[in-house]
């Protein structure tokens, strides 16, 4: 929501004066408009409006993504520019002590992974949705392809601009985005420009609000609260939490807004990942717990997991400089180890549960390799 409001407010803010004068509270109004409409068609339409919606939002954002692509190369000099200006940009693998990314820090992206693609709610909706589970695999494949679209059209643009900019680089690295439009985009096209940012939000949005709706209202409201619980009551709870959510996202988009406005030069992208790791470390733990050992003792990995909040924190402390991603790594590494390591004593190596890997159709399997292989390439093409 405040991404959205901020992004907004920078490509138009000639136009949206009349909202308020002050940025920061014409930002926090953006974003509550945003994110109410949002939560509305959540709440009337349910999962179908979200998979609707994103069907569209999908091709605003390619569209958009795809015409800043072309023009930002072009304005640059073409591909091979890429690599003559911001050679040092075109890596997947940065040296290993970069602040953000060093190419150690590949393995922690790699387990993190485990938590959004194998067990976050916001992605598994659509697959719990679909007729079977061809159908599941299926969308997930091609999703994990069109994750290169994504990248190309969020990532190169970036890099071009880089270039381009080779001796006057952004003060505020959050501006790059805007810094493009305003730069390449003719007048006429940045309403297309604006949907396709408002598609972007609004498919991530909209998504948090239903499988927050969802968790809610299965998983504590049917489960604990209300047993005997009726559909249509299990119904009517998970509506009530999606507003419930709208006025949590409100709460730290003003949050973030304060923060940003404080602070313009801070990134605050690598904060967000920072912050949630500390959770999301315990998530994956979890995951490796669940999927892979049989049978650990439940409480050792109750006591595990809280203690993986404590392990990041000392290992902050001892190394404030370490990247975070290098800090989730070790944390997941020795949580993991923590546990597997008694229980494989106790019930030993084998795993019975064959389930864990099921094709559905010969089909599936050959594009689940070929996307493998594909990665494979891309970090051999772009080392």
């Amino acid at each position: 929501m405040f991404w959205g409001a901020y992004a907004v407010n920078a490509i138009f803010s000639s136009s949206i004066q009349f909202i308020h004068p002050d940025p920061m509270v014409r930002i926090f109004i953006i974003a509550i408009i945003l994110g109410t409409f949002s939560a509305v068609y959540t709440f009337l339409g349910g999962l179908g409006a979200v998979v609707r919606t994103d069907i569209v939002q999908f091709v605003l954002l390619s569209a958009g993504g795809i015409i800043l692509l072309v023009l930002s190369l072009q304005d640059l000099g073409g591909w091979g520019m890429l690599y003559k200006k911001s050679s040092n940009l075109m890596h997947l693998h940065l040296p290993a002590e970069h602040q953000y990314l060093p190419w150690p820090a590949l393995a922690g992206m790699f387990l993190l992974n485990l938590n959004y693609w194998g067990a976050n709610q916001i992605i598994l909706q659509r697959a719990l949705a679909a007729k079977n589970l061809f159908h599941a695999q299926l969308g997930l494949l091609v999703g994990g392809f069109l994750k290169y679209l994504m990248a190309a059209v969020v990532i190169l643009p970036a890099i071009a601009l880089a270039g381009i900019l080779l001796n006057n680089p952004l003060g505020d690295p959050d501006l790059a985005y805007p810094t493009m439009v305003h730069k390449f985009i003719p007048a006429g096209l940045r309403g297309l420009i604006l949907c396709g940012l408002f598609a972007s939000l609004m498919s991530s949005v909209d998504s948090i609000f239903h499988s927050v709706s969802t968790l809610w209202s299965i998983d504590i409201y049917k489960k604990y609260i209300n047993p005997n619980a009726d559909d249509h009551a299990v119904v009517k709870f998970g509506r009530a939490t999606i507003f419930l959510t709208l006025i949590t996202g409100i709460m730290f988009a003003w949050v973030n807004v304060y923060v940003k406005f404080e602070n313009p030069d801070f990134a605050l992208t690598h904060w967000f990942n920072e912050i949630s790791y500390y959770a999301k470390n315990g998530f994956v733990f979890l995951i490796i717990c669940a999927a892979f050992l049989i049978n650990p003792s439940k409480n050792l990995v109750f006591y595990v997991l809280l203690g993986s909040i404590i392990i990041a924190v000392i290992l902050k402390w001892l190394f404030p400089d370490m990247n975070y991603f290098n800090r989730s790594t070790i944390v997941i590494i020795v949580t993991s180890l923590v546990v597997a390591i008694p229980t494989w004593l106790k019930s030993g190596l084998q795993h019975s549960r064959k389930e864990l890997i099921t094709v559905s159709d010969p089909k599936v399997g050959q594009l689940a390799i070929a996307l493998l292989l594909s990665l494979i390439s891309c970090h051999i093409i772009f080392h």
